[in-house]
């Protein structure tokens, strides 16, 4: 929140949660909605042309995993057939990610 709208961020694996400060209560978080993989969160900053971003993606799940896109790269790719081959990615990779469980 308040950073500049640079990257879009795409949950291949989890869920974020989306929050901002009470416009009121500056110690209070307003919990906004939840993200699940495959999915991608602040995009809408990035196409709405939003230069500070209005809310904060917290990972709520044990394993998330999110992969960030220059803004700029999102934009282009989003006109491609980009979000499709992504969302087999995600697929492929949560499928890998549960037969494997030797990678730590």
């Amino acid at each position: 929140e308040g950073e500049p709208v640079d990257t879009v961020f795409f949950v291949l694996e989890g869920s974020v949660g989306l929050q901002c400060q009470h416009p009121t209560n500056p110690r209070a978080v307003l919990h906004l909605h939840h993200v699940n993989a495959p999915s991608f969160c602040g995009e809408d900053e990035v196409m709405n042309g939003i230069e500070e971003r209005v809310h904060t993606c917290v990972s709520v799940t044990a394993n998330t995993t999110v992969a960030m896109l220059p803004a700029r790269v999102f934009q282009v790719l989003i006109t491609s057939q980009f979000p499709a081959r992504m969302y087999k990615s995600a697929e492929k990779l949560r499928r890998l990610r549960e037969a494997r469980t030797d990678w730590y």
